[in-house]
């Protein structure tokens, strides 16, 4: 059993009636992009991490920018630390804040890289 999660999510705000117009377009297009590449379930996430890093999917091969730095996070779980990525303004102003982007599947199928 799972220990109870931290977070709560209002599933209301995933009501696709209030996705635009521009947003839906975009997923559409993803959809295509994808539809003939490997399924990510078939060939196992390991596998396809390293065929994403080589650009071997349907996605072009990611660009690592330098601006960014890496660091870790510790985890709740004992042994564990949770990896991230910063990047800091280029215009040498100093942030007031972060905005953090939590992806799921592009933890397990990708890296924060």
């Amino acid at each position: 059993m799972y220990p109870k999660s931290d977070v709560t999510v209002d599933a209301s705000k995933f009501d696709r009636s209030g996705i635009d117009k521009q947003t839906l377009e975009f997923n559409e297009k993803l959809i295509k992009i994808w539809a003939d590449g490997p399924r990510w379930y078939e060939v196992g996430a390991s596998s396809y991490r390293q065929m994403r890093w080589e650009g071997k999917t349907p996605l072009p091969k990611p660009v690592v920018l330098p601006e960014g730095y890496n660091g870790t996070l510790p985890s709740r779980d004992a042994g564990r630390e949770i990896p991230y990525r910063v990047f800091k303004p280029s215009n040498g102003v100093v942030s007031r804040g972060i905005h953090m982007h939590i992806h799921g599947g592009g933890w397990v199928l990708m890296s924060e890289a």
